[in-house]
């Protein structure tokens, strides 16, 4: 709000609105200069679709995939890492915050139930690590 600086001594209820055209106008140079470089083009060879010829009955049979030994997928899943990495979810849970199970295994579940697949590796994980949560909450009354 400005004040009045006339004879009439009444106050204006006017915004100045003047900073805000200077950011604006300062905040349209900044996206015309970095529209043109975030606008770059990538070639991609896509294969060439053609139903002359009609997929065979045994290529759109199911593929079952099994592991004989769990713990080998697991190795090889954390090859390369560095020995201090840390997930997202224990860093969460180590600074005693809420973690993204629900948001990465939630959708899972729930698209599971819809069209009748068991995940039952996502439920016990979304409830081990709920479980954890709230053993680390505190809140009134707890023990």
């Amino acid at each position: 709000m400005a004040f009045s600086s006339g004879g009439s001594g009444g106050v204006m209820a006017e915004i100045n609105v003047t900073p805000l055209v200077d950011v604006m106008l300062v905040l349209l140079i900044i996206f015309m200069i970095t529209a043109p470089l975030a606008a770059h083009k990538i070639k991609i060879e896509l294969p060439i679709a053609s139903l002359a010829k009609p997929p065979d009955e045994a290529a759109n049979q199911p593929i079952t995939l099994s592991i004989k030994e769990p713990r080998e997928a697991w190795i090889k899943a954390s090859a390369g890492l560095p020995p201090q990495f840390k997930t997202s979810m224990l860093q969460s849970l180590e600074k005693g915050s809420a973690t993204e199970v629900d948001f990465i295994h939630g959708p899972v579940v729930q698209w599971g139930e819809k069209c009748g697949v068991p995940t039952p590796v996502n439920e016990t994980l979304i409830a081990c690590v709920k479980g954890i949560e709230y053993a680390m909450t505190d809140y009134p009354g707890k023990a």
